[in-house]
């Protein structure tokens, strides 16, 4: 599993054109390097087309308060790290630390 399976996309490259927008939780700055994902505004039903409007959000925002599997069992998701080459860019609530494909999403 990667962390887009999770809904958060790989690091924002430097010319990309969320940077410098804010977060729509925690209204932190879009940089380079920082994940982030989609949190759709509606569903499709309510959007009666194909397309749901979207809010950018940061890794952490998307994801925090998540339960998510772990190879020791099931753990609450803390932190999305940013894009800085750690081999661990998920954080726990127990400060553990994570591989992408350590994680998975307990929602069957």
């Amino acid at each position: 599993m990667t962390l887009r399976d999770l809904g958060v996309f790989d690091p924002l490259p430097h010319d990309h054109p969320l940077i410098g927008e804010q977060c729509w939780f925690c209204e932190c700055t879009f940089v380079a390097t920082m994940r982030v994902g989609l949190l759709p505004r509606e569903t499709l039903a309510e959007s009666g087309s194909f397309t749901v409007g979207c809010d950018a959000v940061c890794g952490t925002c998307l994801l925090r308060g998540t339960g998510v599997g772990t190879p020791s069992g099931p753990r609450i998701l803390s932190r999305i790290k940013n894009g800085d080459g750690s081999p661990y860019p998920v954080e726990t609530a127990d400060g553990r630390q994570w591989r992408a494909d350590e994680v998975c999403s307990l929602k069957g």
